[in-house]
């Protein structure tokens, strides 16, 4: 008779994660129920020894982590929500990059889970989201060029420091933006200046960095991260500061005793890498500033529509020539539908007339009823949803002087979010 073996104790932490609808995942501490993140919320547990002497407190800045008591000092130096004190400094100028929005243009809009809006409005908006997407300039967009092998042997190095499958994904990414920026025709190489916005560890001023090994960076983001690139950077100044407040046209130095970002150098780029939401339209609001003195340019990675905001949103012009205000956040939650589904062939050649057959046939919802549509539906619906927000952004660049063109710089298979913003001054 075999005697299967005791199954190993629990070690995943038993809090339930009310927001995700699921049990945390993280390991439990050793003689505890719980995580290091969540055993302070359930004081009535044990602990071991080692906890005891040293406790977790919440942290004083934001309560909603932990830090064990002994750490508490070096931790409030780094964490995310003490954000430095830069009101000081001459590229500090509270909301210079939130766009100025004309009274006709101002509304009271608040976002509603799409589960909550009326069928029948969202219905409606599906229909003028096929009507719009026909006419999109986004249409002209051809599919994207694969990154050959030859190329990730010219950037061996850096690809192998990426390590593992994901780290493949995010080199190639990479890879991409830089051969779409350096073939860009108009691109200037001489004064340059990278400013990369929303930068995270830095990577992508890292690959840009190996490529142009004798430029000045800026690297802006409100949080510091882990296994920061900014070893790789020779000339560089990170600023951790909200990108509304960035005023890049005040930057003195990129490096202690380097000349680097000053009012009226040439050639400035702004990067951006999968930049979320409303933060792409605070970008484009500062590249608009900056090309007041200089020569501004930006290649920017889109990224997460459905986190779009009306209160910064630069396209709001070209938006209410098609739409109402009230289905704005409608809109943009519909904009998730894009990269909900991974489809092989999403868009056969007669789709538009397959669509509207569809959705003739199955009709409005009834009061109360749900809205079914097939998933090759819901992702092009999506892509709709968001070729109006960012016709409604490369609207805003034009009427400020910039020529302005997108593309599909990496495969679907690689990351659904494959879009990128070129702008550069109009000639």
């Amino acid at each position: 008779m075999v005697v299967a073996d005791t199954p190993p104790p629990r070690t995943t932490c038993l809090h339930f994660v009310t927001r995700k609808k699921r049990q945390c995942k993280l390991a439990a501490l050793p003689h505890n129920q719980y995580c290091a993140e969540h055993y302070p919320h359930h004081p009535t547990t044990t602990i071991g020894e080692k906890e005891e002497d040293d406790p977790h407190i919440p942290c004083p800045l934001d309560p909603a982590h932990s830090i064990l008591q002994s750490r508490l000092e070096r931790h409030l130096k780094k964490c995310n929500a003490n954000l430095f004190d830069y009101t000081d400094r001459p590229y500090y100028k509270r909301d210079i990059n939130v766009p100025v929005t004309p009274s006709h243009q101002q509304f009271t809009l608040t976002r509603t889970p799409l589960g909550s809006v009326d069928p029948g409005l969202v219905w409606t908006t599906c229909r003028q989201l096929l009507g719009y997407g026909a006419t999109s300039r986004m249409c002209e967009v051809g599919e994207a060029v694969d990154v050959s092998s030859k190329e990730l042997a010219d950037w061996t190095e850096l690809v192998e420091s990426r390590g593992g499958e994901k780290g493949l994904k995010h080199a190639k990414q990479q890879i991409a933006l830089v051969r779409e920026y350096s073939t860009n025709p108009g691109t200037v190489e001489k004064g340059r200046v990278f400013v990369e916005l929303g930068a995270g560890a830095g990577r992508l001023s890292q690959w840009f960095h190996f490529k142009y090994p004798d430029r000045n960076f800026v690297l802006v983001d409100r949080q510091m991260c882990r296994r920061r690139a900014d070893e790789m950077l020779s000339n560089f100044l990170r600023l951790k500061m909200d990108i509304k407040d960035v005023w890049v046209r005040g930057v003195e130095g990129v490096k202690e005793g380097v000349e680097g970002v000053r009012e009226g150098v040439s050639n400035v780029t702004y990067l951006g890498k999968h930049l979320c939401g409303g933060a792409t339209d605070l970008a484009l609001v500062s590249a608009v500033d900056t090309a007041g003195v200089t020569a501004a340019d930006l290649i920017i990675a889109l990224c997460c529509h459905n986190q779009c905001t009306w209160e910064v949103y630069t396209g709001k012009t070209h938006y209410l020539s098609h739409f109402s205000p009230e289905q704005f956040y409608l809109l943009s939650s519909l904009a998730g539908w894009a990269t909900c589904f991974h489809l092989d062939k999403i868009f056969p050649e007669n789709l538009e007339n397959e669509m509207e057959m569809f959705m003739k046939e199955q009709g409005p919802p009834e009061d109360g009823g749900y809205i079914i549509l097939p998933n090759t539906l819901k992702r092009h619906i999506g892509l709709c949803a968001k070729n109006v927000i960012n016709d409604g952004r490369a609207k805003y660049l034009q009427d400020n002087g910039f020529d302005v063109r997108f593309v599909k710089y990496i495969r679907d298979s690689i990351s659904l979010e494959n879009m990128a913003l070129l702008a550069q001054p109009a000639l």
